[in-house]
């Protein structure tokens, strides 16, 4: 039987919202549950089925970090990055990080702003750096932990 689930963390400086968790029943499609996500924050999208492979790309270049997981007979899990990741983003990827590297296939999608693409990372250690990077580029970030 396949599990699969959904966590849409969302950039906290534009949405004030919870951690968005899904765990799909079987058959079901993480789709419809991204939209169920921008329906619930008035995001203005309205995905078809022929944008299931875009949908997670899109909320992460408004600055959410998306997760895909699946478990068959092997384990998938799927992180799109947004350009900057906030403090909520990165405390989810600390205490999740373990357990999405304990995947079969751990695949990384990263946005990039400047250039307005997606960079595939597939090295884990590439893309601990390129989450590293992008924490640090936050500015919001930088200024909390100043205390300013």
């Amino acid at each position: 039987m396949i599990e699969e689930s959904l966590y849409i963390i969302p950039n906290e400086n534009i949405l004030e919202t919870d951690i968005f968790y899904r765990k799909l029943k079987s058959g079901e499609k993480h789709l419809p549950y991204i939209q169920e996500f921008c329906d619930e924050n008035n995001l203005d999208y309205h995905f078809t089925i022929s944008d299931s492979n875009i949908a997670p790309k899109v909320i992460a270049s408004d600055g959410h970090l998306v997760v895909k997981t699946s478990k068959d007979f092997m384990t998938f899990s799927i992180v799109y990055l947004p350009d900057a990741i906030t403090n909520m983003q990165k405390w989810w990827l600390d205490v999740n990080l373990s357990m999405l590297k304990d995947a079969d296939y751990l695949g990384f999608s990263a946005y990039n702003k400047k250039d307005n693409n997606f960079i595939d990372i597939e090295d884990y250690t590439t893309a601990l750096s390129e989450i590293k990077a992008r924490y640090e580029l936050n500015s919001d970030n930088k200024e909390r932990q100043r205390g300013i």
